[in-house]
């Protein structure tokens, strides 16, 4: 059996496990979530923020999936393609000007896809 504890950043798995494969002490494994997640961390770009992710969407940037792994937050994960970056820089200072309803729009879909999935 099997126990998965969260602790903000890091999460504690407790089980049958041979000593060999437990750098934590016997009968538990400690694995950050970037190490459970390292493709995600290196070939694509993540974000929690519903409103990053709307303006992405709307400069059509690929969304590959909704990340569920916290009950509480949904990780919106994207292709790390060309000026995404520059893109991110330029949402958090306030650079970027887009069509309202096309943001709204996409808005709206986000969350109808965040909610109709669960």
């Amino acid at each position: 059996m099997k126990i998965f504890h969260r602790r903000r950043f890091n999460k504690t798995i407790r089980g049958n496990y041979p000593s060999s494969i437990t750098p934590h002490g016997e009968g538990k494994i400690k694995v950050t979530r970037y190490q459970l997640n390292n493709k995600i961390m290196n070939q694509d770009f993540s974000t929690f923020d519903l409103g990053l992710a709307t303006v992405l969407v709307t400069l059509k940037y690929e969304l590959l999936e909704l990340d569920r792994l916290n009950p509480k937050k949904i990780r919106f994960v994207f292709n790390r393609a060309n000026g995404i970056e520059q893109m991110i820089a330029d949402y958090w200072e306030d650079k970027i000007e887009l069509p309202a309803q096309t943001l709204l729009n996409n808005q709206k879909t986000l969350k109808n896809r965040i909610y109709s999935d669960m």
